[in-house]
């Protein structure tokens, strides 16, 4: 992904990410709960997305000139994560590890000369959303209806979804199948703001719920990547420990 910049207007009074933030409405309105409900009835329903408390998904990733390519297997709870990366960028192979156990997350590129486990501060763990509209005014999400649109020739409901602060997002809900296939906003990229997209282009059914298991990232109307799913597992069996950080190699640490 290209790295993203802070940069300042003309006035050096306001950033480029104040640019982005728009002022939120007071409620949604009707249309975007009843397309929110059906969406969600779409999915496979209300009660099979909430019996989801785990997944564990497969994926390989090519994007840019040289199709580089992220092979990822994850593994992700409410409050804890693994991911495991590998990597092939310019030709040259890298392996990652990431997790969180609730409490701490960590970082280890297995491939870098020796390479020791190391401690991350100021995230997160990945959070888990079969779909980003369910309990989505739990996390004070507002949408407007903005009418029908098309997108690659077939006809959808456009919402615009707003977080607290004022980002922005917009998505593409088909007008047949009420599932989502387009995703947009906007970003900052090398100092500039430019307009993003995911395409998800294929749904397949998983105990019940269609997952998307192929997508295509864009760039200003411009496809440069794409991902496809070959496994997605819901409340998988898992060895606890593999949220924890890995053990530094003793032969190592004694060889200093």
């Amino acid at each position: 992904m290209p790295m993203l910049l802070t940069a300042q207007n003309e006035a050096g009074d306001r950033s480029l990410e104040a640019k982005l933030l728009q002022p939120v409405p007071p409620r949604t309105d009707a249309g975007s709960r009843k397309i929110l409900d059906y969406h969600v009835r779409a999915l496979g329903g209300e009660l099979a997305l909430r019996n989801v408390k785990s997944i564990r998904a497969k994926s390989l990733t090519r994007e840019g000139k040289n199709n580089d390519e992220h092979a990822e297997l994850i593994v992700v709870y409410p409050d804890k994560f693994h991911l495991r990366r590998e990597s092939k960028f310019k030709g040259k192979p890298s392996v990652t590890t990431s997790g969180s156990n609730g409490e701490a997350e960590w970082r280890h590129e297995e491939t870098r000369e020796r390479a020791v486990p190391e401690p991350v501060s100021g995230k997160s763990p990945l959070p888990l959303w079969i779909t980003p509209h369910l309990d989505w005014e739990d996390r004070n999400l507002t949408y407007e209806y903005l009418g029908e649109a098309k997108s690659r020739g077939r006809k959808h409901y456009l919402l615009k979804q707003y977080q607290p602060d004022g980002q922005v997002r917009y998505f593409y809900f088909d007008a047949k199948t009420l599932l989502v296939t387009r995703e947009g906003w906007e970003e900052i990229v090398s100092g500039t703001i430019v307009d993003k997209d995911v395409y998800y282009t294929h749904y397949e059914k998983v105990d019940g719920i269609w997952m998307p298991t192929q997508v295509e990232f864009a760039m200003e109307g411009q496809v440069y990547g794409n991902r496809e799913y070959t496994l997605i597992e819901f409340n998988p069996a898992y060895d606890p420990a593999i949220f924890d950080m890995p053990e530094t190699n003793e032969i190592w640490l004694r060889s200093q």
